[in-house]
């Protein structure tokens, strides 16, 4: 059960950038083998688990996303009960979330899987500024996007370093890694780079890569490819 009533400068600090603003996100990725092998899933009634399944959702449209807030009424609001029902549920419908210091109430869970979509949502809106910058030919400032993205990683560390490792090569081509390992022969990002990034991650990769990898000065065309031979040329 959360305990509520705790000074805050002895609590963990937030799992999530107070920025991080997911409400145009439609949805929130779920994964059935740890749900269904978890507590909540085991020991709790049915109106419990609807009630948290609520909380995990209704998360995602708060600012950070991903947290709560600690007012009961809030709470019982959010988990669509009445507040009288709300205390009968509470403790297995909050099992898992945990208060910080900044006075909202985060889950582990939830919060790696708004890690992961948020740095998504930082590699695409780089991404977008820098191809707009090249169209109209004005400067463009990587530095506040490669650091943002980098603090998200680490946190997303904290919590799951397996997940934290599929970035780690965003973060890196970031830093200026002109040979990425999951490059093939041919140029293009590997099956295995597919398997572990989403496909914004791999829009950005592919992206930066065209910027850094191609060895081509920009704007100098690179040779027309020499057309195959017909089945009767060069024989005499």
């Amino acid at each position: 059960m959360v305990t509520l009533a705790v000074d805050n400068m002895s609590l963990p600090p937030p799992m999530i950038p107070a920025n991080c603003d997911l409400r145009s996100l439609p949805s929130m990725l779920l994964e059935r083998d740890r749900l269904f092998n978890s507590d909540l899933w085991n020991l709790a009634t049915g109106d419990e688990f609807k009630a948290a399944l609520a909380l995990w959702l209704r998360s995602m449209d708060q600012v950070p996303a991903g947290s709560l807030p600690t007012d009961e009424r809030l709470l019982a609001r959010l988990a669509g009960c009445a507040l009288g029902d709300w205390r009968t549920l509470s403790e297995m419908a909050l099992h898992g979330w945990v208060k910080c210091s900044d006075g909202r109430l985060y889950h582990s869970v939830v919060a790696e899987k708004v890690l992961i979509a948020w740095v998504e949502r930082i590699g695409f809106r780089k991404r977008s500024a820098q191809a707009n910058a090249k169209r109209y030919k004005k400067d463009f400032d990587p530095a506040p996007f490669k650091a943002e993205i980098e603090a998200v990683v680490e946190l997303l560390r904290t919590l799951s370093p397996v997940e934290a490792a599929k970035f780690d090569r965003m973060v890196a081509l970031l830093q200026g890694d002109k040979d990425p390992p999951t490059r093939s022969q041919d140029g293009s990002v590997t099956e295995c780079t597919r398997s572990v990034l989403s496909s914004e991650i791999e829009l950005e990769i592919e992206y930066e890569l065209e910027e850094t990898c191609t060895g081509e000065p920009e704007g100098v065309a690179s040779a027309a490819p020499t057309p195959p031979k017909s089945p009767g040329q060069g024989r005499k």
